[in-house]
């Protein structure tokens, strides 16, 4: 099994266009040594909740440290580039804060991005973000490439492709609950 399992991994790639913005640096700002984890579990419980729905409706996605964004990021004609992986679309979770290098690189963005909620500020500072969504949730939804539903949220699912050919992973995060899940499209 875990051969065969290697063996589709390491002839085929990752099929994934959406790029999420970390709110690492939300975390940083508002974490308080003597409260611990309580001075950030609001936005911790926020961005959770947002990776569930995500996965409850079949989104594939990959994380971007701000840093990472920064130093190895590009926006060219198909989308934002990080190391060989080109993003189509980006969502930025509910934050806070964003940094300048992230605005600078989303402002010139031409692809589709979702906004959740508008940052108040600029590496820290309070400023007027002036970006707009260009598309809702909704509208990433019903692009993805096929449907998946999993109303309990217990399970995700991963696209890969290669010349050996085009496969789907379902992974149930629970090991003592069943997940019940909808795949159409495939």
């Amino acid at each position: 099994y875990f051969a065969r399992l290697g063996y589709i991994i390491a002839n085929t790639e990752e099929r994934c266009d959406v790029l999420i913005i970390h709110p690492m640096r939300d975390i940083w700002l508002e974490y308080i040594r003597k409260d611990n984890l309580k001075s950030v579990s609001e936005t911790e419980k926020r961005f959770a909740d947002f990776i569930v729905l995500l996965r409850k409706k079949g989104v594939l996605y990959h994380f971007a440290d701000e840093t990472i964004l920064e130093k190895y990021g590009k926006v060219g004609e198909n989308g934002i580039t990080i190391g060989k992986r080109v993003y189509s679309t980006v969502i930025v979770p509910e934050m806070d804060t964003i940094a300048k290098s992230t605005y600078d690189i989303l402002k010139i963005f031409g692809g589709k991005i979702f906004f959740v909620g508008k940052p108040k500020f600029l590496d820290g500072k309070e400023f007027d973000f002036d970006l707009k969504s260009n598309v809702d949730f909704n509208e990433i939804i019903t692009s993805l490439t096929f449907n998946f539903t999993c109303e309990d949220g217990k399970t995700q699912i991963t696209s890969r492709k290669g010349r050996i050919g085009d496969y789907v992973f379902l992974k149930n995060y629970s090991r003592t609950e069943e997940s019940f899940c909808e795949v159409k499209g495939i």
